[in-house]
């Protein structure tokens, strides 16, 4: 028996709420069941019940990130509209988010994050905090094709706050980030490829500064407006760390509405690392059909350009592209490695007043294809 795609994806939402409306303290299910439902349109839409207090997106989904392979993401994702701000409360909601994931490749971790904005949005604080054990390729420098199979444990948090500069739509924020990693060979050593920081224990901890400008006009699935956010990091053992390095972050998001029911977007982002971060620490190409961290150099540049068409109510069809380099600063332009990716996917528009859609690209890079279950946007920026 054929089953919709649109079944396979919604599988977890639908048989939760079942369940919700079957329990004895739940109201009937026939009015549990249209609370699910858009009145103007009486599509699936979780609007009115994450609007709830305590209402959450229960999401479960594979995950089929090339770089660990095969498995299962899941966990409840709070929306909290912020009520005193109307209709843009919907549009710049808090975020909370507690879930875990496991992966064929036997990677696995736990993670909790939360987004919230005060002040009428003057303010907005991130924290979080998480634990991980993940299996990566990394593409060792000047081995060809050759690769470096590793594990690298992660226990961390995070801690970051953005003040609104006046009337403006800028953003000052100051950030402390502390990590403990450790990372070790699994397979495919070649003796003298091997990277700096392999086989080691280290703690990464330090400030950052950023400057942020964010014109978008929803934060979840945007059609219009500008986000650009440029970071400075420093890091240092008397900051709590081992290791001395710095980085700089420049992120450029840009959002044009071509037509009504088509969206362009384009993405280009550039880092810079300094002195002497692990290999690990450094920037890497981060593209949909690209394996995460597998390209890492001193230096990156990227950039990828998605069009969306809402070609019929609720659904949207997408097509995106992109390209990146990496290099080290003593290597020639023929020591840069580049590499390209592509592909089309799909969107359900899932909560109409927060503008969340929600759905599956399939991309082709270098190691072949791989597809992803898209929350909301691909370059979901808070």
């Amino acid at each position: 028996m054929s089953v919709s795609p649109w079944r396979l994806l919604l599988l977890p939402l639908l048989c939760w709420s079942s369940s919700q409306a079957q329990s004895p303290a739940s109201p009937h299910p026939s009015a549990r069941l249209q609370s699910l439902k858009d009145p103007s349109d009486g599509w699936l839409d979780l609007s009115a019940f994450l609007s709830k207090p305590g209402g959450f997106f229960p999401l479960a989904m594979p995950v089929t990130e090339p770089a660990i392979g095969y498995g299962i993401a899941g966990g409840p994702v709070f929306l909290r509209p912020n009520t005193d701000a109307g209709a843009q409360g919907f549009a710049r909601p808090d975020i909370s988010v507690l879930g875990g994931l496991y992966t064929s490749n036997h990677t696995w971790g736990v993670a909790a994050l939360d987004s919230s904005k005060w002040k009428n949005d003057r303010i907005e604080t991130i924290f979080g905090a998480g634990h991980a054990s993940v299996n990566l390729k990394y593409a060792l420098e000047g081995g060809g094709q050759a690769e470096l199979g590793y594990n690298l444990t992660m226990s961390g948090g995070i801690a970051k706050a953005k003040f609104k500069m006046g009337n403006s739509k800028l953003y000052g924020g100051i950030r402390y980030l502390f990590l403990e990693t450790s990372a070790t060979a699994a397979s495919g050593i070649f003796p003298g490829l091997a990277p700096k920081g392999l086989g080691r224990t280290n703690r990464l901890a330090g400030p950052a500064a950023s400057l942020t400008f964010d014109s978008r006009n929803n934060i979840l699935t945007p059609t219009r407006g500008l986000y650009s956010e440029s970071t400075y990091s420093y890091f240092d053992p008397s900051f709590g760390g081992t290791i001395n390095f710095q980085r700089f972050d420049q992120t450029a998001l840009a959002f044009v509405p071509l037509h009504p029911r088509w969206t362009l977007g384009i993405r280009g982002e550039a880092a810079f690392s300094f002195g002497d971060p692990v290999f690990y620490a450094r920037p890497f190409v981060s593209l949909r059909g690209v394996p995460a961290m597998r390209y890492q150099r001193q230096n990156m540049l990227q950039t990828e350009w998605e069009l969306r068409w809402q070609f019929w109510k609720r659904f949207s069809a997408v097509g995106f592209g992109g390209v990146g380099t990496v290099w080290n600063a003593h290597e020639s332009r023929r020591g840069r490695e580049t590499v390209a990716a592509g592909g089309m996917g799909f969107r359900y528009e899932l909560a109409r007043k927060f503008g969340l859609h929600y759905g599956v690209d399939v991309a082709h890079g270098p190691q072949g294809y791989a597809f992803y279950f898209v929350f909301g946007s691909a370059w979901l920026r808070p």
